[in-house]
């Protein structure tokens, strides 16, 4: 996994200081799910974790089955 820009690491560490705020605005949660960088941190290629693209992850309520 190559390193991410000087640029992305400030917008997602502005991202981790909303999460630890109690009470986050619809706009604080939209700047989260656009700057969080799940590999700003970790070593996620070594620990075999993936995730889900945001506009992926949007569509998947779609086709997921609907609980009784």
């Amino acid at each position: 996994m190559s390193r991410i820009s000087t640029a992305k690491y400030n917008k997602h560490e502005q991202a981790l200081s909303l999460l630890r705020k109690e009470f986050i605005t619809y706009e604080e949660k939209e700047f989260i799910f656009a700057n969080f960088h799940e590999g700003a941190s970790n070593n996620n290629g070594k620990a075999g974790a993936f995730f889900t693209p945001l506009e992926l992850a949007k569509q998947l309520p779609i086709f997921a089955p609907f609980p009784n």
